[in-house]
């Protein structure tokens, strides 16, 4: 049976900080990074105030100060710094 998009939200895992073991991107061996939540990330969103916008950056820094990874650094960040 195809899962809705609300079954897959509520099924969702929670937000953990894993130690890599390998190479990923500019992250090394042993550095911890957040992988986050559907529902995590649906909470800080909603607390952006109606007529605000925010960058990235900003929810991704409070997301790190909840969770104290080694890096916050979206993929598409690295990309842009290989180029």
């Amino acid at each position: 049976m195809v899962k809705t998009w609300q079954q897959k939200y509520d099924t969702a895992r929670k937000a953990v900080t894993e130690k890599l073991q390998k190479k990923y991107g500019v992250m090394q061996i042993g550095d911890m990074m957040l992988i986050s939540s559907p529902s995590e990330i649906d909470e800080l969103v909603k607390t952006i105030p109606k007529g605000i916008t925010k960058s990235i950056t900003k929810p991704r820094s409070e997301l790190a100060h909840m969770h104290g990874p080694d890096f916050i650094q979206s993929l598409r960040d690295q990309e842009n710094q290989t180029a």
